[in-house]
């Protein structure tokens, strides 16, 4: 009697590929830092601690010494405080930047809130270089939007304007 060959089947897994899920042009999160202070918060900062310094060298008869104590105290204080307040109140923001449309994920503590921003549905958007942000105008909402760098802030100015001069071309015919 011959052996009987044992036929197994063998499941072929197919790599899930979902041609529906969007492809992500690029992404950051916002703050990058763990400590960060914004270009204009700094630049307040800046014309506060001036301000400060004036007061403080009219208060002590001209006398710079104690100005700058008074000065640095101040600094201390704020970068104290700042510093406690974003620990407690942990806030991130990643951003990812599709085919179609932004998406923007904000993270305060651990509560997490998804907002999907349709490129056809931007009516305006402003973007600023000088203190790195923007913001996106729809219908329903204005999104402000913060980038680390100029170079983010560039890659998706030009992935709107790109968009934008598409829908243009579109209307016109």
């Amino acid at each position: 009697m011959a052996k009987k060959k044992k036929i197994t089947k063998k499941l072929v897994k197919k790599v899930a590929s979902n041609t529906n899920a969007p492809k992500v042009n690029h992404s950051w999160t916002f703050p990058e830092k763990e400590f960060y202070l914004l270009r204009l918060e700094s630049l307040t900062l800046v014309i506060i601690t001036l301000a400060v310094f004036i007061f403080m060298l009219f208060q002590f008869e001209k006398r710079v010494f104690p100005s700058l104590i008074v000065t640095v105290v101040f600094l201390a204080v704020y970068f104290l405080i700042s510093f406690v307040l974003k620990k407690l109140r942990n806030v991130q923001e990643s951003y990812q930047v599709a085919k179609d449309h932004l998406q923007i994920t904000k993270q305060v503590n651990k509560k997490s809130n998804k907002i999907k921003v349709p490129l056809k549905d931007v009516k305006s958007h402003k973007f600023d270089r000088t203190f790195l942000g923007a913001y996106l105008v729809t219908d329903k909402k204005r999104h402000p939007i913060y980038f680390n760098t100029l170079e983010e802030l560039e890659k998706l100015e030009k992935w709107v304007l790109g968009k934008d001069k598409k829908s243009t071309k579109r209307k016109r015919k």
